[in-house]
């Protein structure tokens, strides 16, 4: 599996960014090899835990138009994106769901 953490600064009031996440969830649901997506803030900072099948489809994720609206915030500054390999067995001993088909 591949882990993607993408953070990004905003001015955007945090009820209107959850009012434009909301919007986002159905197609997130749908996006392929995502197992798993949380959502995250701290004060003005906000974040996305995302864990993928694999690296291709967590490149395919970013390629795509989700995550462009996520780096498209309104008053957004500081946007980074880092990749992490996934220690599998350790993991999915601590509870990490597998992802489908796996």
């Amino acid at each position: 599996m591949h882990a993607v953490l993408i953070t990004v600064r905003s001015s955007v009031a945090p009820d209107a960014l959850t009012v434009l996440f909301a919007e986002q969830v159905e197609a997130v649901q749908s996006a392929p090899g995502l197992v798993m997506k949380t959502w995250l803030r701290d004060g003005d900072t906000l974040a996305g835990f995302h864990l993928f099948a694999t690296r291709e489809t967590a490149d395919e994720y970013l390629a795509g138009g989700l995550a462009a609206e996520f780096s498209a915030l309104p008053a957004r500054s500081d946007h980074v994106v880092r990749h992490f390999a996934v220690l599998d067995e350790l993991s999915h001993a601590t509870g990490t769901p597998r992802p489908l088909g796996a």
